[in-house]
């Protein structure tokens, strides 16, 4: 089969300014000029910090008065956890979401098989989801939120379950994502993440965004961390220490 056709990068990046309060409680989130681009980005923060809200409102699943996402691309947002229809299989999955994203039937299904393969699971195609193990449930995620054609896949905490080598495959995928063309960002807890592809890390404590730059200045401040008089430095090591 050959390669899927790579889907486009943003057309241009967008900068967005928004506070969110979570009307139940916990999961507010303040962003001032957050650059919104394709760039390979790691979200990164302690459980709690914000993470999973300020992908949500990125996705236009929770919303802010007065935020306007029309800048944006389409975006897909994958969840931590994963929720098959009962009694699907890997291509039944992919394709349903695709069809309830706004594809035809036919498209869905038709591209779906492509996607499946990018991500590893052409041999498992009709497995059904619920006999899959935690790194290919993952892989299926990955393969549905590609197949809805979005162009920035926002992906909350993939890896937070998975063993060791599961967690390696993961990481190819996002480097072939990468290379397609796709918009990436994905949040952890793990600051070990950060690593190839990702060229920019997003620090969030406490629902503020508490540093946002290239790797290198990221491991150079972990570098400095026990510089009481850097406060990067130290608002970094609260952020990043469980």
């Amino acid at each position: 089969m050959s390669a899927p056709v790579p889907a486009q990068s943003l057309a241009q990046d967008t900068e967005l300014s928004f506070s969110y309060r979570h009307p139940g409680g916990p999961g507010a989130v303040t962003a001032n000029d957050l650059l919104v681009s394709s760039e390979p980005t790691l979200l990164l923060g302690v459980n709690g910090a914000g993470k999973t809200t300020l992908m949500r409102v990125l996705a236009g699943h929770l919303r802010v008065r007065g935020l306007d996402l029309s800048g944006l691309p389409s975006v897909s947002y994958v969840p931590q956890f994963f929720t098959p229809v009962r009694g699907f299989t890997v291509l039944d999955h992919v394709s349903y979401v695709a069809w309830l994203d706004g594809q035809s039937r036919a498209a869905a299904a038709k591209n779906a098989p492509q996607w499946v393969d990018f991500v590893g699971l052409g041999d498992l195609a009709n497995r059904k989801c619920a006999q899959l193990s935690g790194g290919q449930q993952a892989k299926v995620q990955l393969a549905t939120a590609l197949n809805t054609g979005a162009r920035l896949l926002l992906l909350d905490e993939p890896s937070a379950s998975l063993d060791p080598l599961a967690k390696r495959e993961l990481q190819d995928l996002y480097r072939n994502i990468v290379a397609a063309g796709t918009g990436l960002w994905v949040s952890t807890h793990q600051p070990h993440e950060v690593t190839d592809p990702f060229t920019r890390v997003i620090v969030l404590h406490q629902g503020t965004v508490r540093f946002d730059g290239g790797i290198g200045h990221f491991r150079q401040l972990g570098v400095d961390a026990t510089d009481k008089d850097d406060p990067a430095a130290v608002a970094l090591a609260q952020a990043t220490v469980r």
